[in-house]
């Protein structure tokens, strides 16, 4: 069972904290003159909006726009305890070394590396659909910001297979490419990606092994109770989600849109299969959740107990006892 210590927490609720300031941030910076400083050459990819981490910290990157997931080496030296991270005015900081204005960048997901304990931040340069992305690395120990070079790394990548159509649209105006891939997670030897698919059932969940071999499966469709809706839906995707043992089996835990909270054990999840996940949790209406984290507290009387923290966008994190999730799903 993975551990997330206390650092992650404090990064991932800054994070929350630095995505509501990018819209009134300063411009971007001028010299003297009024001129614009100039960009720095930042290595980059066609998209980058969902980030996991993988066996020997490989990052996984997935890229809904071209429907693509890069896995690229990352090298790190261990920092051996955790330290406090609180940075603060994260988009100013990251505008700051790409020469933009943070209104100009849009960050789509964080990750700690494992040994490191640097956070994995994935940007898009400006608001066109074109923007490439980069990926911002974040020192707990220093100021500074540095960035991935994909082309310096052992990178590899994948095809997602049977994406949504270019022309479909949610909500009137939301392209669902954009939600090819909604989140990823990794658990023994296989990627799992959560998204839209252009089959009968629009939300699906694709198994792909890793190293990539060519091998990738999704199942048939997944079929969900929305209590704010008082019926079953099979078109609304995963959000965000995590893999946990729950009461000894390995689990993938799932959120979605408006907002329930969903249970589905690992070995359903098998090629064409239907699955029905099982609803643990209703966290609100007209809410969308942001990540969710998994981590060990210590209570007042000593004892340790595994903790689910989801983030959302409309409603304060909603904090979870692991337990009561387990007997939930029972």
């Amino acid at each position: 069972m993975r551990k997330v210590t206390r650092y992650t927490l404090t990064l991932a609720i800054a994070m929350v904290g630095s995505l509501c300031l990018m819209q009134c941030s300063e411009p971007t910076p001028a010299d003297a003159a009024g001129e614009e400083t100039a960009m720095p050459v930042v290595p980059t990819l066609p998209g980058a909006t969902v980030l996991a981490f993988g066996p020997d910290h490989v990052l996984f990157v997935g890229d809904s726009k071209s429907g693509t997931v890069h896995a690229i080496a990352t090298e790190a030296t261990e920092l051996s305890e955790p330290v406090p991270f609180n940075f603060m005015d994260l988009d100013g900081k990251i505008g700051e070394a790409l020469g933009l204005a943070p209104r100009d960048l849009i960050i789509h997901d964080l990750k700690v590396h494992p040994v490191s304990q640097e956070a994995y931040v994935a940007v898009q340069k400006g608001h066109e659909p074109g923007a490439p992305s980069v990926i911002a690395i974040v020192s707990p120990t220093s100021p500074d910001i540095r960035f991935l070079d994909p082309a310096q790394a052992d990178h590899s990548e994948v095809t997602i297979a049977n994406p949504p159509a270019a022309d479909l649209t949610f909500w009137r105006d939301v392209p669902a490419s954009t939600l090819t891939i909604t989140d990823m997670d990794y658990y023994d030897g296989h990627l799992y990606v959560a998204g839209l698919t252009n089959g009968e059932f629009a939300s699906t969940l694709r198994k792909i092994a890793y190293p990539f071999d060519g091998s990738q499966s999704s199942v048939g469709g997944i079929e969900i109770y929305h209590a704010i809706h008082l019926q079953q839906e099979t078109r609304a995707p995963i959000r965000t989600m995590l893999i946990e043992e729950l009461n000894g089996v390995p689990t993938l835990i799932a959120s979605y849109t408006c907002t329930p909270l969903v249970t589905i054990p690992l070995a359903d999840i098998e090629a064409g299969k239907k699955i029905v996940g099982t609803t643990i949790a209703e966290l609100g209406y007209g809410n969308t959740p942001i990540d969710m984290i998994a981590y060990m507290t210590e209570g007042q009387d000593g004892s340790f107990n595994r903790m689910l923290l989801v983030t959302q966008k409309h409603r304060s994190g909603s904090l979870i006892p692991m337990q009561a999730g387990a007997e939930a799903a029972q």
